[in-house]
C-alpha cells in the first residue's frame, strides 16, 4: 500500500527546552531542490501511524538517531546531536520538527472528517511540518502541498523521507516483529509529486512571499503544535496573512496550554481576533479533554 493507505514514538506532554547558547541570525527561507537527484537512494525503517484516516507511514525515530550517529561528531557541539542527547527545543535554532507531536495526528483525524474530496485540487501548505503528517495526509487526497520547516536538516532527515515512504508500495512480505519495515526510497519519485519543501524562519519565509501572486496563494494552512511560544505568534500571523487566498482557511491544532513554555493558545486567538478582526471568522471546531486539553481551531479568512 503508498499513496496513501500511519505509530509514532511515545510522546510526552510538554516539551523539554535548552536555552539557545547565544543569540543567531534567523534562519533564512530557503525551497529545496531535488533536481539532478534521479538516482540518489536512501534505505529507511518506517513505522505505521494509526490514525481515523487510515495507516500512514514515517521513518523511525531511531533511524534518524542511527543516520546523525553516523554522520555526525555526537560529543561536539553539533546542533542536532544536543537534540537527539537531551531535548525538544532550543529556542530560536531548533524547534521539535524530529518528533512526531500528537495534535498532528488530531489534526488528521479532524481532516478526514469533512466532506470526501474537498481537498482534490486545492493548494495546501503545513507550517512547522517536521514529520508533515497531516500535509502528507493531503497531498494523499489530490492537493498539491508544501512542507516547511525551521530547519533544513529536519526537511532532509524526516520530511522528505516521510513523504517518499508514503509515495512508495509500503512491503508486505517482510515487516518486522515490531510493524517496523526496511525500505528503499528512489528520490527520482519527487519529480512525479505535487510537493516543495521550504526551510527557515516564518518572518524571512514572509518577506520571500510577500509578492505572490494572487492565484499561487494557499487555499489551506495547517500548523500543528507550533504556538508554545508567545514570541513566535506575531511572525505566524503576519506569514499566515500573506499566503492565504481571500476565502482560504487556516487549521491550528495545538494543546491550550504549554507548561513551562511562553505560549498558549487562549494568548494566540487573542492576538488574532486583535489582528485580524473582522476581516476573518475564528471558531473551535474540535476539542479532546480525556488528557491535557488539545484544540483544532479553524480561521476563515
Amino acid at each position: 500500500m503508498s499513496f496513501f493507505s500511519f505509530g509514532q514514538e511515545p510522546e510526552p506532554t510538554e516539551a523539554t527546552t535548552l536555552e539557545p547558547s547565544s543569540a543567531v541570525p534567523a534562519a533564512a527561507a530557503k525551497q529545496l531542490s531535488f533536481d539532478g537527484e534521479e538516482g540518489r537512494t536512501l534505505s529507511v525503517i518506517a513505522e505505521p501511524v494509526s490514525s481515523a484516516a487510515g495507516v500512514l507511514y514515517k521513518r523511525h525515530a531511531a533511524d534518524v538517531t542511527f543516520e546523525i550517529a553516523a554522520t555526525d561528531d555526537m560529543e561536539g557541539e553539533n546542533l542536532l546531536a544536543q537534540v537527539v542527547a537531551q531535548t525538544d527545543l532550543i529556542p530560536g535554532r531548533y524547534e521539535g520538527g524530529l518528533k512526531t507531536w500528537e495534535c498532528s495526528i488530531d489534526l488528521i483525524d479532524y481532516l478526514s472528517s469533512l466532506e470526501p474530496g474537498w481537498l482534490r485540487g486545492k493548494r495546501v501548505m503545513e507550517l512547522g511540518s517536521g514529520s508533515s503528517l497531516p500535509g502528507i495526509y493531503c497531498l494523499g487526497q489530490g492537493a498539491a502541498v508544501d512542507l516547511q520547516d525551521y530547519n533544513e536538516e529536519v526537511l532532509h532527515l524526516v520530511t522528505v523521507p516521510n513523504v517518499l515512504i508514503n509515495a512508495t508500495p509500503i512491503p508486505t512480505d517482510a515487516p518486522h516483529s515490531s510493524g517496523t519495515i526496511e525500505m528503499e526510497l528512489d528520490y527520482a519519485t519527487l519529480s512525479s509529486l505535487p510537493v516543495r519543501f521550504w526551510a527557515g524562519d516564518w518572518g524571512c519565509l514572509r518577506d520571500a512571499m510577500r509578492e505572490m501572486p494572487e492565484e499561487n496563494k494557499y487555499d489551506v494552512v495547517l500548523t500543528a503544535e507550533t504556538i508554545y511560544a508567545a514570541e513566535s505568534h506575531e511572525k505566524l500571523l503576519d506569514l499566515v496573512m500573506t499566503i492565504v487566498k481571500p476565502g482560504g482557511v487556516v487549521f491550528i491544532a495545538a494543546k491550550s496550554m504549554y507548561f513551562g513554555c511562553s505560549g498558549s493558545l487562549p494568548q494566540f486567538l487573542q492576538l488574532a481576533q486583535k489582528r485580524l478582526g473582522a476581516a476573518c471568522s475564528i471558531e473551535t471546531v474540535w476539542v479532546e479533554t480525556r488528557t491535557v486539553r488539545r484544540e483544532i481551531v479553524k480561521i476563515t479568512f
